[in-house]
């Protein structure tokens, strides 16, 4: 657990860094989401799973 005095430092330092991982990802989206459908076009189960649980949303369990 973070000491008081700490908590609004590190509370700045997890946005900053969730901020990059964001703007990396956003960057990259396209070769990202190209690779996977080319994937899913070959026939991998995962891929094809991954992309219909995106668009779609995950199945309900009953």
């Amino acid at each position: 657990m973070w000491p008081a005095c700490c908590g609004a430092a590190h509370t700045i330092q997890a946005e900053a860094g969730k901020a990059a991982l964001i703007a990396a990802y956003l960057k990259n989206i396209k070769p990202i989401n190209d690779a996977l459908i080319k994937k899913a076009k070959k026939g991998d189960i995962q891929a094809i799973r991954e992309l219909h649980d995106r668009v779609y949303g995950k199945a309900h369990q009953s």
